[in-house]
């Protein structure tokens, strides 16, 4: 403690004279400026008599002359006093005593985000219940790790698309669509229903891992639904990344019919007691989700080249997922499994040497297959459903082999598009691998960041499940499953490619099926649900056995797929049975959300206006959007999301277009915002003279513009603040408004509305970032309400100016490179 004070005390000796010099110079500067230069009469100070010295605390050194008033005066409010301290406490008398000094980290392994939905709902701070129990808050903030965070815990793993099984009673057919639309923005983690076929969006941070491998791949390890997972197949979106070949889409399709058929196996081991044959009626229990290295993983390009070949790849794609999540027609009993794993062998008498010839001529009996026999009733079309027949019959004019009598190849008797086998899956009978699923699929389609790479594969989906167009598809995830979503402007004349070659086909299946009920048989296009979808020339490439997955037989797979040969082929034959690529009949559809747009307006307006930029603002609450000029500028696009009220900071939408001079009832004029404030349909608040040039100040609009947002929200409404292009001046709007609604310090404020910002990164510039800083101020002196101990607990969190520039640039130095 000894060498603490004389440490001390020799600062503060070096302290005070560094301030005497700089009063004395200030002084002699000052009392210059003071005295008239053009009096003649006034005499000089003896060169021998010192300035005044005051010390550090504005008082005059003992034995100096006193000075003029104002100059001394003027020399005490430019210096800054420093004091020299000495803490004799110990650590944990300094916690207790002066907590607004002690460093807090936010604690490893635990997250501080404070997003808890896919839908920008957020929780606050809880200001007052913190004070009452005077928790400790953290004071150091990563602010990388933050932001990784908040965008994680807002493009978590959400339920995209959902194919619920019919019941099996008539009367509650009408609720079908609520039903689904109950799971909209549901997680695995929330409601996990494994008889319900899912598509779900999410990031990276969903994937199941695919190390270590299984000791069984019916333990979901990882990839339990608790854990926010549960599914059977991931697809991984990324630039550059291959489209799925035909062969890839069939060994992932027997790769999951094995973990069936291996299911299946282990229940009826079960059985081995002699207790089988009285559970036949039993129907097998449900698969668990797969151990986490045995998912398969596919691959998808986030950005394909607007090109009729990509489309060809896409649709068989979006096929081969339609099928996938289709619910069983039926359920497996132990019974039928049972038949299906393990026939009965087949009862053959070879002829003998001498009557060979004769029993050639009257059957035909080729050597590459079985006898009739060996195969179930289910493989025979309904003419023979009697059983087998005792040989085959060879029909003209066709090289398929077919049962007596028959005239064409038979399909297999389930139209289920499930029903289809694959090469890999090595069934007891072709229609084994369908037979054997006791529950549709889950699959994750996910990305990096969760909301930009897998968008064009989810509105694709979207738009091929539920039969929408491109622009009822941006409403329905934005405003239906509540997910925030950003699409390129350069990605739209692929979806729209998708859109028209669904509609087509879509147009087509619906004529044929008309004309079939009409008169005559149904035509080719009915027979196969997708149209010319299933007689497409595919690129089949042969690839290496991917990591995470299972083979043919059901073993571990090891390694990445990595395409490493490619040629054209005719991957499927215009023979294919009916359903093959359809979706499952009777599914129930869902409907997306009426639009509240104005008289004469529709989803293709707003979509089609020259301001859409190919995405909505950025949604930083349920209820409040953060965007562009063009985007308030877009009257029915704010209609459509339910935008009722528009804060334009610096940049006027109110302006009125040419149309506005055209009789009354133009479409141009109507749908501008300067029209419909107008009309009174949307309230706009314009904030005029504030620049974005580090001059102009937004310190003294603050608090009214959060007082009409706040009006607002309590009235109903949902406001879109903007600016020219929504990086600085609007979000610093919004970040003072996040700040007072949630009670949150800036930096957690700022790094919510970064995180929502999506693919735009928003930076106010330093004049507004140092308004801000104020505006923290403000709010913890309004909390404190005079409470000094309080206002102190406030302020304990926030981050000093230099701090807080100095992180603000480090999180922004990589996007400078």
């Amino acid at each position: 403690m000894r060498a603490a004070h004389g440490l001390a005390a020799a600062f503060k000796d070096a302290i005070e004279a560094k301030y005497a010099t700089r009063a004395a110079r200030m002084h002699a500067v000052a009392a210059a400026n003071t005295s008239p230069s053009s009096s003649a009469s006034s005499s000089p100070s003896p060169p021998c008599s010192p300035p005044p010295r005051p010390t550090p605390n504005g008082r005059l050194a003992q034995g100096s002359a006193a000075p003029d008033s104002q100059v001394d005066m003027d020399v005490t409010e430019a210096l800054l006093p420093y004091n020299v301290f000495v803490l004799d406490a110990s650590p944990a008398d300094i916690a207790a005593k002066l907590p607004h000094l002690v460093a807090r980290p936010e604690p490893p392994m635990r997250s501080a985000a404070h997003t808890d939905g896919t839908d920008a709902h957020t929780q606050g701070e809880g200001a007052e219940e913190a004070w009452r129990r005077r928790a400790a808050r953290p004071n150091i903030v990563d602010f990388a790790v933050r932001e990784r965070e908040e965008m994680r815990d807002l493009t978590r793993a959400s339920e995209l698309i959902t194919v619920l099984p019919p019941r099996p009673s008539n009367k509650d057919a009408d609720d079908a669509d609520e039903r689904v639309k109950s799971y909209a923005g549901t997680t695995p983690a929330s409601r996990f229903e494994p008889q319900a076929g899912q598509v779900f969006l999410g990031n990276a941070h969903d994937a199941p891992p695919t190390h270590p491998a299984a000791v069984t791949p019916f333990s979901p390890g990882a990839n339990a639904p608790k854990c926010g997972r549960g599914f059977d197949l991931c697809i991984e979106c990324y630039d550059f990344a291959p489209l799925p070949t035909m062969a890839q889409l069939r060994a992932a399709e027997g790769q999951i019919a094995a973990l069936d058929r291996a299911w299946a196996e282990q229940c009826l081991a079960d059985d081995e007691d002699g207790t089988g044959e009285a559970r036949d009626a039993e129907e097998l229990p449900t698969r668990p989700p797969p151990h986490h290295s045995v998912v398969v993983h596919l691959t998808f390009p986030s950005s394909p080249v607007a090109t009729a070949t990509s489309v060809n790849a896409l649709l068989p794609i979006l096929a081969f997922l339609e099928r996938l999540i289709a619910p069983p027609a039926h359920l497996p009993t132990r019974g039928s499994a049972r038949a299906l794993l393990f026939p009965a062998p087949p009862q053959t008498h070879p002829p003998s040497h001498g009557s060979r010839r004769a029993s050639e001529a009257g059957t035909f009996g080729p050597r590459s297959l079985p006898p009739p026999s060996a195969f179930p009733t289910s493989f025979f079309p309904a003419a023979h459903a009697q059983g087998p027949q005792a040989a085959y019959t060879r029909v003209r004019s066709t090289s398929a082999t077919c049962p007596p009598g028959s005239s064409s190849p038979a399909p297999p008797s389930s139209p289920s598009p499930s029903s289809s086998t694959s090469a890999g899956s090595s069934p007891a009978s072709p229609d084994a691998a369908g037979a054997l699923r006791t529950r549709p699929a889950k699959v994750l389609v996910h990305s990096a960041d969760g909301y930009t790479e897998s968008s064009v594969l989810g509105l694709a989906l979207l738009m091929a499940h539920r039969a929408l167009p491109l622009p009822a598809a941006y409403l329905a995830l934005q405003l239906e499953k509540r997910r925030s979503f950003f699409v390129y402007q350069a990605d739209i004349p692929l979806l729209r490619r998708i859109e028209a070659r669904l509609l087509r086909e879509r147009a087509a299946r619906e004529e044929d099926a008309r004309e079939a009920r009409g008169a005559g048989p149904a035509s080719a296009r009915e027979r196969a649900p997708w149209g010319s979808w299933s007689r497409l020339s595919e690129k089949s490439v042969s690839f290496a056995t991917g990591g995470g997955g299972v083979n043919m037989d059901g073993a571990a797979m090891q390694g990445d797929a990595r395409p490493v040969a490619m040629h054209v082929c005719r991957t499927v034959s215009d023979s294919r049975p009916p359903g093959t690529f359809g979706a499952a009949q009777g599914r129930p559809r869902a409907h997306t959300l009426p639009l509240a747009l104005p008289e004469g307006g529709g989803d293709e307006l707003w979509f089609n206006d020259p301001k859409f930029d190919g995405s909505f603002p950025s949604r930083v609450l349920p209820f409040l959007y953060l965007g562009n000029l063009n985007h308030a500028a877009n009257a029915f696009m704010l209609h459509a999301l339910g935008i009722t009220h528009v804060v334009s900071v610096g940049e006027c939408a109110l302006v009125p277009p040419p149309e506005a001079e055209a009789p009354a009832g133009g479409r141009g004029a109507q749908g501008s915002l300067w029209h419909e404030e107008r009309e009174g349909r949307i309230k706009v608040l314009d904030i005029k003279g504030v620049c974005d040039d580090g001059i102009d100040t937004l310190a003294p609009q603050l608090e009214p513009i959060c007082e009409w947002i706040e009006r607002a929200r309590a009235e109903g409404g949902t406001v879109l603040v903007h600016c020219r292009v929504g990086v600085s001046r609007s979000a610093t709007v919004t970040i003072a408004y996040v700040m007072k609604h949630l009670q949150l310090p800036l930096v957690d404020a700022y790094l919510i509305v970064r995180s929502r910002r999506l693919s735009v990164l928003i930076q106010p510039n330093m004049r507004l970032l140092y308004n801000l800083l104020g505006w923290e101020l403000h709010l913890a002196r309004e909390r404190a309400a005079g409470d000094e101990e309080r206002l102190r607990y406030e302020l304990a969190r926030s981050l000093n100016w230099p701090y807080l520039a100095k992180e603000v640039h480090a999180l922004n130095e990589k996007y400078l490179h």
